[in-house]
């Protein structure tokens, strides 16, 4: 009987929380002043306003393809994944065996830049503490999300692995990311699995090279000379789940840095949030937008997540935000990818990957 009232209690709260969210119907006419006292007055922690970043995103600027790959596919990227860590770390070792007299600043820079006292026991964690974030950028009115989350997550690595600054090429991967019969995406929408599958495969090109567009663009991609930025490998961070735990998410930024990770929105609010830990009291998301950001950190306190996101500064606190645990399903597919170091390549890895055909769906 007490397990039926507190389930009663449960849904009839959940029921007041959706009656309390602000809902916007007209985004040309958001009245942040009304909307931010009954966020308040529902007990949401964070607060809107009518920036530019929300004329430009509060319809569109969403272009996650809400896939759910299967466990057979998740199972095959992991596996080759390990393999692939396996060969870098391999190459490594030797590369470090042949020069035996290496200098001090070249021996400092084949050691991971990341810091040697990151745990996921800390109550709070920022990358940026550490100058391991890449610039945020801005999609503009293309749906390319996708493809800033990839290359937002690879520079990070990129500066980890390599502890240098690059800027990677988006369009490139509009133009070009086709895995056999499967096309990474456009400015309708992709799937940042898909990108990072031909990335590991091909590279990436400087921005400087292939400038982001906004617009899909009907080129050849034959040539592959500027695709001098290469992936050692990249994994799912839990095989088992759509959405892994708090935990496990912890552990993959500590191991791997800012990791690309999929959420759903429902609310035009979204593109408004300026401040505060962003919710939205929603269970079932199912016909919510996809979108695709960067963790980059977490704080305890606050109980949540923050994220890099591709509107630009002039979204939430200089265009970086913080999303309630478990809310909006953050870390939905959550993935890891890792730059090759500058020093060595792997030739087993080509070979490798060559022989593994693996699916992203």
């Amino acid at each position: 009987m007490k397990s039926l009232i507190y389930i009663l209690a449960y849904f009839i709260t959940l029921s007041l929380t959706y009656a309390q969210f602000p809902v916007v119907s007209n985004p040309s006419n958001l009245n942040e002043v009304e909307i931010n006292q009954k966020l308040i007055a529902a007990g949401f922690k964070f607060k809107i306003a009518k920036t530019q970043a929300f004329i430009k995103y509060a319809v569109g600027g969403k272009g996650d393809k809400n896939y759910e790959p299967s466990i057979e596919s998740k199972l095959l990227v992991h596996a080759r994944a390990k393999e692939l860590t396996r060969i870098d770390n391999e190459a490594k070792r030797e590369f470090i065996a042949s020069k035996t007299s290496l200098a001090p600043s070249l021996s400092a820079r084949l050691r991971d830049a990341g810091p040697a006292t990151i745990s996921p026991i800390l109550r709070n964690f920022d990358w940026r503490t550490f100058k391991k974030v890449s610039e945020v950028q801005d999609q503009g009115s293309c749906g390319s999300c996708w493809a800033f989350s990839a290359t937002a997550a690879y520079e990070a690595s990129y500066l980890i692995v390599n502890n240098a600054k690059i800027n990677v090429s988006e369009q490139d991967l509009m133009n070009c990311a086709i895995n056999g019969v499967v096309d990474a995406g456009d400015c309708i929408g992709g799937w940042t699995p898909d990108a990072f599958e031909y990335m590991l495969k091909n590279g990436c090109s400087s921005e400087e090279v292939i400038p982001y567009l906004g617009a899909d663009m009907n080129v050849s991609c034959v040539d592959s000379m500027s695709r001098i930025y290469k992936v050692a490998a990249w994994d799912y961070v839990d095989i088992g789940t759509e959405v892994p735990s708090v935990e496990k998410l912890k552990t993959a930024l500590c191991e791997y840095g800012p990791i690309s990770v999929s959420m759903n929105i429902a609310s035009p609010l979204f593109a408004a949030y300026v401040s505060g830990v962003y919710s939205e009291p929603l269970t079932d998301l199912q016909f919510a937008s996809g979108h695709a950001v960067v963790i980059v950190g977490w704080d305890d306190d606050k109980q949540a997540w923050l994220i890099q996101n591709s509107y630009g500064k002039e979204w939430g606190e200089q265009g970086f935000g913080w999303i309630a645990y478990n809310s909006n399903k953050i870390g939905r597919s959550a993935r890891w990818i890792k730059a090759s170091n500058l020093f060595f390549q792997a030739t087993d890895k080509v070979i490798f990957i060559g022989s593994s055909p693996v699916s992203t769906r």
